[in-house]
């Protein structure tokens, strides 16, 4: 007999009684599944809070210190690689300010 055919046939017990009994192996899987997504999700996010942020293949501002120190980067690349560490971006102008500065150089011509 196939479960399909089983649910279709069975009925739901009459005394209450008989219920808890008929209901208790699917309750006991569902908490088993439950319990063991827990144990994964515990698992995983201890995994995650442990410093696996993959740091440890890219530099800390301290090492590259001691290379501008030793003479391993000059003081551009030093600044450019400090930046991006901080997050930091060397300010460009933006296009106002360069209309503003056209302005500015056309100003010193004469006017026609």
């Amino acid at each position: 007999m196939s479960p399909a055919s089983f649910l279709a046939t069975s009925s739901p017990p009459q005394d209450p009684s008989q219920l808890f009994p008929a209901i208790l192996p699917a309750l006991l899987i569902l908490a088993g599944i439950v319990i063991v997504a827990w144990i994964i999700l515990v698992i995983v996010r201890r995994s995650m809070q442990r410093g696996d942020s993959g740091l440890e293949d890219s530099f800390s501002l301290e090492q590259l210190r001691r290379m501008h120190r030793e003479g391993k980067l000059d003081d551009e690349e030093f600044e450019q690689a400090r930046n991006v560490i901080l997050g930091h971006f060397a300010p460009g102008k933006s296009d106002t300010q360069q209309a503003g500065s056209e302005d500015e150089s056309n100003s010193d011509m004469p006017a026609s």
